[in-house]
């Protein structure tokens, strides 16, 4: 059975492995054709290729069961093996830059048997008579078995074939600045970046490969007075006030390598597949990763929940007598079990975060969002197992329902979510407008 994949990206690339090593005869295309001679890499059109990135140990788990020796690859290029604290040594999460990362899937990708890498632009994906035809890749058809979309969130490919999509605004954009150790300093290893919230704004230290890290600071995307941190000299002076980033770019033990790197407002997104009420549109065809789930990228959920959904779609496909439409109904009634629970709770979060750092109130008497309940892990006894369960995304936010109106009730009686140390918005503010008119 031949497989075509549209996106060469992470869950593309790992899609055409996994496939691969299960006999699928796979097409994978993409329209960028990698690494330069000269090993520089653009990435056009992936504006998260050099922003920070957290690989949880979903990451790991995929790898490990599927393909080995892509995991020993990363870490013989440099990645870090987190161990998760309190687990098993196995549970790891991977300490990359995105870049890194991407690099050796590609390298696995091109060596990879039974998997033919294709450069072009797909102009669509071609079903005639409830049938899947194949790809249209530059004018030119490429029949196919299967068609696996990971065309990424920004991608209107297939569109016609499926429902509209669900789309929430969070209301934050960031600013992100990648800084190298000098010798003799060192990174620390950890499983997740080390992030607090200001009052304000979020900041955040990611610790990567190569001694390398990224420091970044979300903040309200409709807030102007923190558009002049896209400069060297305003970002490294704000960093360096804020008690979280300071020891990161201290001067004395890391210096800059890239320039102020601004990242778009962030969204959260959940499409369906070809299924209209209850009817397949296009047997064979599957929409993976991003053009499944796209949520805030700074709960660093995404790769991670693409790996679960390959991890079931290649199951799924590897079912004896397949039927393909029915497989597309198993893979949507997976998505609405497994991944629409993490965009539900990624509105809920993103607008409890934006009402903090505004300076608004929580209601005791309104949902109370996941974010609220993990702050509340003193206040609540027995919650800890759930929350660190949640955190980890070995379980769904419903695993927090138990909680809710306890954290409801600690709330009635004043609790309060509590913010990090370091300077106000408004504080930010001037030292922001004095440090940009120098």
């Amino acid at each position: 059975m031949k497989a075509t994949i549209v996106g060469a990206g992470p869950i593309g690339t790992l899609s055409a492995i996994a496939l691969a090593r299960k006999g699928f005869e796979v097409e994978i295309v993409d329209r960028d054709p990698g690494p330069q001679s000269d090993e520089s890499w653009r990435r056009r059109g992936v504006m998260q290729f050099h922003h920070p990135h957290v690989f949880r140990k979903r990451v790991h788990g995929f790898l490990a069961d599927t393909a080995p020796d892509v995991w020993d690859s990363l870490i013989a290029a440099g990645c870090i093996a987190a161990p998760m604290s309190g687990a098993d040594e196995p549970t790891v999460a991977l300490q990359s830059r995105r870049e890194t990362f991407e690099r050796v899937l590609r390298t696995a990708l091109v060596g990879e048997p039974d998997v033919t890498l294709l450069i072009g632009h797909v102009d669509d994906v071609v079903v005639s008579d409830a049938r899947l035809r194949g790809v249209m890749v530059d004018g030119e058809l490429r029949p196919a078995d299967v068609a696996i979309v990971a065309a990424g969130r920004g991608s209107h490919l297939g569109d016609a074939l499926r429902p509209a999509g669900e789309l929430s605004h969070c209301g934050t954009s960031y600013v992100s600045r990648m800084y190298r150790a000098l010798p003799g300093v060192h990174v620390p290893v950890s499983p997740f970046p080390l992030a607090t919230r200001g009052p304000g704004y979020l900041a955040a230290m990611f610790p990567q490969d190569d001694d390398i890290l990224t420091l970044l600071i979300l903040r309200p995307c409709d807030d102007d007075a923190y558009v002049p941190l896209r400069t060297a000299a305003v970002f490294d002076r704000v960093a360096a006030a804020i008690p979280a980033l300071a020891p990161w770019s201290d001067p004395t033990r890391f210096e800059p390598i890239a320039a102020p790197l601004p990242g778009p407002e962030l969204t959260n997104s959940y499409r369906r597949q070809a299924v209209w009420d209850g009817v397949v549109s296009a047997p064979g065809v599957f929409f993976v990763g991003d053009s499944v789930l796209a949520t805030n990228p700074s709960g660093g959920r995404g790769i991670s929940t693409g790996v679960v959904q390959i991890a079931e779609l290649v199951r799924i496909l590897g079912q004896q007598d397949l039927d393909l439409a029915a497989a597309v109904l198993q893979f949507e009634a997976f998505c609405e079990r497994a991944m629409k629970p993490w965009f539900d709770d990624h509105v809920d979060t993103d607008a409890s975060f934006l009402r903090a750092v505004t300076g608004g109130e929580i209601d005791p008497d309104a949902s109370i969002s996941s974010d609220v309940v993990v702050a509340a892990l003193d206040e609540v006894p027995g919650m800890d197992a759930a929350a660190f369960a949640y955190l980890n995304m070995d379980v769904l936010p419903t695993a927090l329902d138990p909680f809710r109106e306890d954290v409801r009730a600690a709330l009635r009686s004043g609790w309060r979510p509590r913010a990090g140390s370091g300077p106000t918005r408004d504080e930010l503010d001037r030292l922001i407008r004095s440090t940009a008119s120098a």
